[in-house]
């Protein structure tokens, strides 16, 4: 009895283990939500790892010495050695052939070169390269807001699917529960087998439908991940359709001041209007200032000197002032002024659009909206229409055609449901994108 007792603890132990690994199997797929979508995206998404290179390119660029500002220091070391024959003929008649003959010369020094005036190009140029970095900024956050602007539209992609598939299963069953009574009507002679064939067949499809679905959620899924860039499989996506209330007045204000494509043509303008006071700098006089040490040895073995040998400071100054260039001074003035009216035209181009683009999607949006409650009535009528088909049939008072009707009507109405939520969560997220306000 006690052996007993022992192997029957043993066996518990056993199963508690047993129960316990297949509790930890079950609920070790990790479930994703769209905020861990989000914020896995922002971390590893490929666009948003190259705008943040980008970004520090142009900070890198935004220096003192790359507006011209810094003088240039530079050490010149210049060493030479020549060998040459040599024939003289002396005034007395006297002629003296030497070969050989070697010459070493050495050349050095530390120059400075700083441009202390170009007609204020200088702090031009450096206003322009703080505009480009925050140009860079600005380009970065619109990359911010694209990317989450995809992940958003990809998530909820699967959460519709899902609910198509749910939506499917639960059509299967209703299928199956017809096929059980035309069956049992078909077994009582109540029916002819045609009724039954063509439950069959439904039933079927809705099985092959259902298998159809599922690879459908794999694909979506998948596509996520790769925008995430998220190598890990096994994730369940978790989440619901949840709207936000848009305001029309305050959003096409927001539109106007916060649309990061707005923002960037407007920097564009900015540089561009830089770049023209930079080009007509351009026409003003340079001053520059010189200053140095050098140091030179020349040594040779013929001649009346052996060795010289010299040192000392220099300092000096350059006045440039343009005169004529080959018209090229023109030339870049006149290119200037055109990249700025491009750019300007572009902004009102896009300015534009974003107000038409915005007035579509808010009139999309408030029609969805509308779509939605509609449906989410139509789908409770075809819903109570479809069970009192059901137990019509089940006491003869229909026929298989018209349940199977009923049922398509509410299997409609499901699929109409989830993809105007999809829809109307596609054009909030696209309202959001434009207003810059995407998290």
């Amino acid at each position: 009895m006690e052996n007993l007792y022992k192997m029957n603890s043993k066996n518990k132990y056993l199963i508690l283990f047993a129960l316990l690994l297949i509790s930890s199997n079950l609920y070790s797929q990790k479930s994703m939500k769209i905020e861990d979508a989000i914020a896995i995206g922002l971390k590893n998404n490929y666009d948003i790892q190259l705008g943040k290179i980008d970004v520090n390119i142009s900070k890198t660029n935004n220096t003192a010495g790359n507006a011209g500002m810094n003088p240039n220091i530079n050490l010149n070391v210049i060493p030479t050695y020549t060998l040459y024959n040599t024939h003289l003929e002396y005034s007395n008649g006297n002629i003296s052939d030497n070969s050989a003959n070697g010459t070493f010369a050495l050349t050095s020094g530390v120059g400075l070169n700083w441009t202390v005036f170009d007609g204020f190009k200088m702090f031009v140029t450096k206003e322009r390269l703080n505009e480009i970095e925050k140009l860079g900024e600005l380009s970065y956050q619109n990359t911010i807001q694209n990317a989450v602007a995809n992940i958003t539209t990809a998530f909820y992609d699967i959460i519709r699917q899902k609910q198509i598939l749910k939506n499917i299963q639960e059509i299967k069953s209703l299928a199956k529960e017809r096929l059980i009574i035309n069956e049992t009507r078909f077994s009582s002679g109540l029916s002819a087998k045609t009724d039954l064939l063509q439950t069959q067949i439904d039933y079927n499809t809705h099985c092959e439908n259902e298998l159809l679905q599922e690879n459908t959620i794999k694909e979506a899924k998948r596509n996520l991940l790769e925008l995430i860039n998220f190598n890990e499989q096994d994730i369940e996506i978790d989440g619901e359709f949840v709207f936000s209330e848009i305001d029309s007045v305050a959003s096409e204000k927001a539109v106007l001041e916060n649309n990061y494509q707005l923002s960037i043509l407007q920097k564009q303008m900015e540089i561009a209007k830089l770049s023209v006071k930079e080009t007509e700098a351009l026409d003003l006089p340079t001053i520059s200032l010189n200053a140095g040490y050098n140091f030179n040895i020349t040594q040779t073995s013929t001649g009346l000197v052996n060795y010289n040998r010299g040192t000392g400071p220099q300092i000096g100054a350059v006045l440039t002032y343009p005169i004529y260039l080959g018209g090229n001074i023109t030339r870049q003035q006149d290119i200037a002024n055109l990249n700025y009216i491009s750019y300007k035209l572009e902004y009102d181009q896009i300015k534009a659009k974003l107000k038409n683009d915005f007035a579509n999607a808010l009139a999309n949006y408030n029609t969805q909206k509308k779509l939605l409650k509609i449906e989410a009535e139509t789908k409770l009528f075809a819903k109570e229409n479809l069970f009192l088909s059901i137990e019509r049939l089940k006491l003869s008072q229909t026929t298989s055609l018209e349940l199977r009707d009923a049922q398509l009507m509410y299997e409609n109405s499901l699929t109409r449901f989830s993809n105007i939520g999809y829809n109307l969560k596609a054009v909030e997220t696209k309202l959001k994108l434009l207003m810059g306000k995407l998290q």
